[in-house]
């Protein structure tokens, strides 16, 4: 009984090798989606656009680049700022009035970077300055009536 156990593994084993090659093969090539390297600013002033995937309902903000990397030169403060790229849809999005906030699990932070509302209710500026410590920073964006998303800062 135990050989036809093991003969019967084998044979479902070989199976089923060859029913996902044969369906790999009649699918073409497969790639792997790979997400873009973060935006290096290095100390100098840096654009986020916020993006909107509307392929469901609602639709799904995400930010472009998610990862900003920043370098504190100790000489000069710079500014990142955040703008809203409408889709195509009908929709039109907006900032929440605290449209951008950061946060730091780092004890050493006392103080986040200040981020305002500028002209229009689609973006928002936020000042890293010449002190603003090296540190990972999440920060929170607000989209009126959609869920927020919290992408990342690393200032090094």
């Amino acid at each position: 009984m135990h050989r036809t156990t093991v003969i019967a593994m084998l044979i479902a084993a070989g199976v089923s090798a060859l029913i996902g090659w044969f369906l790999a093969s009649s699918l073409g090539k497969v790639s792997a989606l790979r997400k873009p390297p973060p935006s290096d600013c290095r100390g100098r002033n840096c654009d986020v656009n916020i993006m909107f995937d509307c392929s469901t309902s609602p639709c799904v903000p995400y930010a472009d680049p998610e990862v900003i990397l920043t370098k504190s030169d100790h000489q000069t403060p710079h500014r990142i700022d955040f703008q809203i790229v409408q889709p195509t849809s009908s929709s039109h999005f907006v900032f929440d009035s605290n449209g951008i906030k950061f946060t730091s699990s780092d004890p050493v932070v006392s103080s986040l970077p200040p981020c305002h509302p500028q002209d229009s209710q689609d973006k928002f500026r936020c000042e890293l300055d010449k002190d603003t410590p090296a540190a990972l920073y999440k920060y929170s964006f607000r989209v009126v009536g959609l869920t927020p998303v919290d992408p990342w800062v690393v200032n090094y």
